[in-house]
């Protein structure tokens, strides 16, 4: 298969209009023959765009692209300045005088900063459910942490929310005090397992939407089937790794976030309560879900080198006596652990800067499992 997007041909490019160096910085695998791509330019700014195997597709997307450049001999549709032909509000809304993109899914999602807030733009078709998922999670939140509030949404697929006070979670454990990062973490977890407690909806069961251990297998394999096809990790079977979230019967089940890691949480000094983002991807599901991903992306963030081990196992700990997860939570957070590391390892496997620290989680992962060939 074809990695020019990848590693060679599309790694770097010159943008369109100022001509600046682009690098790649990530990419989204949709399917053998498209990917959706992410620069950078020198000053951090995103420059979305696709890369298709089949120039037809590549020339069917930009002719109904307004504002894309086709670059044919990489394969490559640029879009810069919110030009989507999926997201037809985007391009108005980054043309804003008091407008600034901070991130473009291609043909899906992205958020800008304004004035008044953060915009999320996605498909029209997709407003109503982004919507009854955040106010449901507002009705959850009941005064034990804080969301973003909703300011307006629009039938062309903006929706504008109130900015949080405070800082992530991500860029405060780096600070030179661990006090206030600990105690952050502490509340992270409270945060947390006020969401768990709240009564899951029918009664207790697993509702619409549930993420069962199935769909947590299936988002493994989403992005590990495409990162070894494209020969970014090696082909070894996932599966004895994926046994454990099977062998659980009738665990509790609850509200979870589904994408929860250091980057949704905002402490903010002058409030107790934490904040927490993106809760359009609130769903139901085991609470060991939410709490192995976060404690992943700690030894993540060690493995980056942005953390030291001291820190990254205060953290851990300040994390988990604020979430005081039960006996069967703890017992599962190692299965969503292991999920969590082969997840990771597809997504970090198509981060160019990081693929050698892909191929680590998928052996941290496979280790425990004797029936996998390690790499």
């Amino acid at each position: 298969m074809n990695e020019a997007p990848i590693r060679d041909r599309a790694f770097h490019l010159s943008h369109p209009v100022t001509d600046e160096r682009l690098r790649l910085r990530r990419a989204w695998p949709r399917d053998e023959g498209h990917l959706l791509l992410e620069w950078e330019t020198p000053h951090g700014e995103p420059v979305p765009g696709q890369w298709f195997a089949d120039p037809a597709r590549l020339n069917r997307a930009a002719a109904a692209t307004e504002g894309a450049v086709p670059l044919p001999e990489e394969g490559v549709l640029l879009q810069p300045d919110g030009a989507d032909r999926r997201l037809p509000a985007l391009h108005g809304l980054v043309a804003r005088a008091d407008a600034r993109l901070i991130a473009h899914r291609p043909e899906r999602r992205a958020v800008v900063r304004t004035a008044e807030g953060y915009a999320k733009v996605v498909r029209p078709e997709r407003v109503a459910d982004l919507v009854s998922r955040c106010e449901r999670a507002a009705r959850y939140a009941d005064g034990a942490f804080t969301v973003p509030e909703l300011i307006r949404a629009e039938d062309s697929g903006v929706t504008l929310w109130s900015a949080l006070p405070g800082e992530p979670l991500h860029e405060l454990s780096r600070a030179t005090r661990v006090g206030d990062p600990l105690l952050a973490w502490y509340r992270a977890g409270a945060a947390l397992a006020a969401l768990h407690a709240v009564p899951a909806d029918g009664g207790g069961g697993v509702g619409p939407g549930a993420h069962t251990p199935a769909d947590e297998r299936a988002a493994v394999l989403r992005w590990l089937g495409p990162a070894r096809r494209f020969g970014l990790l090696p082909d070894v079977d996932p599966e004895p790794a994926l046994a454990p979230l099977f062998e659980a019967d009738a665990a509790r089940i609850g509200p979870v976030h589904r994408d929860c890691y250091d980057k949704q949480f905002v402490a903010d000094p002058a409030d107790e309560r934490i904040g927490l983002l993106d809760m359009d991807t609130l769903t139901t599901g085991e609470p060991a879900l939410d709490a192995a991903n976060v404690l992943v992306h700690i030894a993540l963030r060690r493995a980056q080198g942005r953390l030291t081990p001291g820190r990254a196992e205060a953290f851990r700990s300040a994390f988990l006596s604020g979430l005081r997860p039960d006996r069967e939570t703890h017992e599962r957070i190692p299965a969503y652990a292991a999920a969590a590391r082969l997840r990771l390892a597809g997504v970090y496997a198509f981060r160019p800067r990081w693929r050698r620290l892909a191929r680590d989680l998928m052996n941290e992962a496979l280790r425990s499992s004797p029936a996998a060939a390690r790499p």
